[in-house]
């Protein structure tokens, strides 16, 4: 289920490390990924989500 965001649009090399634990939203509880096409449209089924520790 898609929510509000952040969102962090990304095309650069693997593996991506923009993200670290300092900069993780309050309340938070699940890191999702998606692969999306050039038009920013989402790939249905491409990614996956984790839950955070």
């Amino acid at each position: 289920m898609l929510g509000s965001g952040p969102w962090f649009v990304y095309g650069g090399p693997s593996p991506f490390t923009g993200y670290g634990a300092a900069d993780r939203p309050l309340g938070a509880t699940r890191l999702c990924v998606l692969v999306a096409n050039p038009d920013h449209s989402i790939i249905l089924g491409s990614g996956n989500c984790v839950d955070l520790p």
